[in-house]
């Protein structure tokens, strides 16, 4: 069995029960969304993704707390949810300048997401070297987005 294909209403799903974790820990926590994650919460509704990329502080407190939410996942039925559901990874491909006007919204009291911008999930998707076609797909829905032709 392959590792479950994340919708945007599994992404949110997962984004509250996040912040319920951090809140029974007491802390607070940012994450900013890029990638195939973005591309479903806000950007292309039918897309789906196998984990969320990003970047969040603090980041080993946001870790602990994914792999926390990805076993109660289990509870939900969702037996092929990956402990690494969130991930880090993708700092390293991000543009060197951030994203001056990312989306920005309150999952609620202890955790604040951000979303790239159109601009800034295109320019990472003409940073990644795989160029397959989930990436392809993508920019072009931004471009069409950003009237790029």
């Amino acid at each position: 069995m392959g590792r479950k294909r994340l919708t945007a209403s599994d992404i949110r799903q997962l984004l509250t029960a996040l912040d319920k974790e951090l809140q029974r820990k007491g802390k607070a926590a940012t994450i900013f969304i890029v990638g195939g994650a973005a591309m479903a919460l806000a950007y292309n509704a039918a897309r789906a993704t196998e984990d969320v990329d990003g970047t969040f502080e603090p980041r080993d407190l946001v870790l602990d707390a994914a792999k926390t939410v990805a076993v109660e996942a289990n509870s939900w039925g969702w037996s092929d949810i990956d402990t690494s559901w969130l991930s880090d990874g993708v700092a390293q491909m991000m543009p060197p300048l951030p994203d001056d006007h990312p989306y920005s919204e309150k999952i609620g009291p202890a955790l604040t997401v951000s979303i790239g911008s159109p601009e800034f999930v295109l320019a990472m998707k003409a940073m990644v070297t795989r160029k397959s076609m989930g990436d392809l797909d993508d920019a072009v829905v931004l471009c069409r987005m950003l009237n790029i032709t």
